[in-house]
């Protein structure tokens, strides 16, 4: 049986990068450190903004697999659904976000807020998906969530290779 978790894997890399949730893999991006930094804060605003638009690069991957993929495939599955309708107004929020993030330089007062922000819309989406479209999908049947998961895969990896995303390596 294809559980949420096996569903979502194909946005790993997202949920693994995204401030404010707990597998966080961006060092920094969930709090501030208590001490100064020892590097100059060129280099921490030029680390801060490389992971920012790794974040942002890899939500908005995450936005157009689940437009292409998951939303028409739930909703031949489930008809008319106010999930897929709020995850549509979600997404455009946390474009128009992600926008106003990659045209800002880390230094701006705002800058920290709006990734947290960013971090905290991801974070809500994602449980929202987790906790209630994919079991929906599962209780209603007649959707093959492997083969879906398997085409957001490959998708994903197009994706990436369009976007020149990498793969966070894991230490």
């Amino acid at each position: 049986m294809t559980t949420a978790a096996s569903l979502c894997r194909p946005l790993a890399g997202i949920r693994s990068t995204c401030p404010g949730t707990p597998q966080s893999a961006c060092p920094g991006a969930t709090a501030a450190p208590r001490e100064k930094p020892e590097t100059p804060p060129q280099a921490g605003d030029q680390q801060k903004e490389q992971t920012a638009q790794r974040i942002c690069k890899l939500l908005l991957m995450h936005a157009q697999l689940e437009e292409e993929l998951l939303y028409p495939a739930a909703r031949q599955a489930l008809g008319r659904n106010d999930l897929i309708e709020e995850a549509k107004v979600e997404h455009a929020s946390a474009r128009d976000l992600i926008k106003q993030i990659q045209g800002m330089d880390p230094s701006e007062e705002l800058y920290d807020a709006k990734v947290k922000v960013l971090g905290e819309y991801t974070k809500h989406h994602v449980q929202e998906e987790e906790n209630e479209l994919i079991p929906q999908l599962q209780q209603k049947g007649g959707l093959d969530l492997s083969a879906l998961g398997r085409q957001m895969m490959t998708r994903r990896q197009e994706l990436m290779q369009q976007m020149g995303v990498q793969e966070q390596q894991s230490a």
